[in-house]
């Protein structure tokens, strides 16, 4: 999956780069663009001046985390396989971008507590068209509704994510080598859990 919508060695996307790791370690309301600027090495108005505003810069990152989950989708559906075939093909690689893109993850994470305070002001939910083509995917194996195909599949993400968030905490309580057995063991897990989903999927 391609991980930047700019060249690496864009300003724009060094500034993109930078608030994605405070954004993930601190989340929206704790990294300032004070605190992005001296991570970058450059003057909070320097950063303004490529976004505007903090919630820009911020948006930016959804777009890209949005942009990346995207093309598992898109590579899923663009092939000849069957929806039960590319539904396990997307799990796969969702699963992958939570391992491949622990800064994403905790950002996702983050965004679903911490939304609440500016909901009514959010013009653009950026993880909406990763879940309308992944419930498009479940509908036509059931021919469900996007909200019924939706409370389907949608565990499956939360046994993702709150895996991948859970890193730093697992780790410091049984070591990182265990962790590491711990990471394999849950793949395998997860794996398990995606066919038993997909087996019910089907039979419907």
């Amino acid at each position: 999956m391609e991980a930047f919508l700019l060249t690496p060695t864009d300003p724009q996307q060094q500034i993109i780069d930078t608030a994605r790791s405070l954004f993930a370690a601190k989340g929206f309301y704790g990294a300032s663009l004070n605190d992005i600027a001296k991570e970058r090495g450059i003057t909070k108005q320097a950063v303004l001046h490529h976004f505007g505003s903090k919630e820009k810069l911020y948006a930016a990152v959804l777009a890209e985390i949005s942009a990346s989950m995207m093309a598992a989708t898109q590579d899923a559906k663009a092939s000849k396989a069957t929806p039960v075939e590319q539904l396990r093909a997307i799990m796969f690689e969702v699963y992958q971008h939570t391992v491949d893109y622990p800064d994403a993850t905790k950002i996702l994470m983050r965004e679903l507590l911490d939304v609440e305070r500016r909901a009514n002001n959010v013009s653009t939910w950026y993880l909406k068209p990763f879940l309308q083509e992944l419930t498009g995917v479940v509908c036509n194996i059931t021919g469900d509704s996007e909200i019924d195909a939706l409370g389907k599949i949608y565990p499956l993400l939360g046994i993702i994510n709150y895996f991948a968030a859970s890193e730093t905490v697992l780790s410091q309580i049984y070591g990182t080598r265990n962790f590491k057995a711990l990471q394999k063991q849950t793949a395998k897990e997860f794996e398990q859990h995606t066919e038993i989903v997909i087996n019910a999927l089907v039979s419907e």
